[in-house]
């Protein structure tokens, strides 16, 4: 037993991850607001409301070490927002995607997907589909 033990310890890497996660939450801009999805630096991602952005959770949980992560985003559908698409980024950064829309009876729409992993080992820890919308 106590064998077994040591060996599940080492076979855990060395500053093993906190807990990710993150759920997929429509973003709305109408009348030329911005519509998105941020995940910060902080450890919180946030998503645009009436071109506000709102803290909703921590995607990390505790909050540390934010570097040791990376977020990937791509279009499943639709218009492509601003930030970075098909690469993987570090979150010691602010990583935002949105879209602003300020041209009327126009609209700007796309499905999201964003994954994060740990550096230490290039796993996908949680993935989430967005849909943001900005209406002209």
């Amino acid at each position: 037993m106590l064998l077994r033990l040591v060996g599940a310890a080492l076979d855990e890497p060395l500053g093993a991850p906190g807990i990710v996660s993150f759920n997929g939450i429509n973003s709305v801009g109408n009348a030329g607001n911005t519509a998105g999805v941020i995940f910060k630096n902080d450890g919180f991602y946030s998503v645009y409301r009436h071109g506000v952005p709102i803290d909703n959770a921590y995607w990390l949980d505790p909050p540390v070490n934010m570097g040791d992560y990376e977020v990937y985003a791509t279009v499943l559908s639709g218009d492509t927002p601003t930030g970075t698409i098909g690469s993987w980024v570090a979150l010691d950064t602010s990583q935002e995607w949105s879209h602003q829309n300020s041209t009327p009876s126009t609209t700007l729409t796309c499905q999201l997907q964003i994954e994060i992993r740990w550096t230490g080992n290039n796993v996908v820890q949680d993935t989430a589909t967005y849909t943001i919308t900005s209406n002209g």
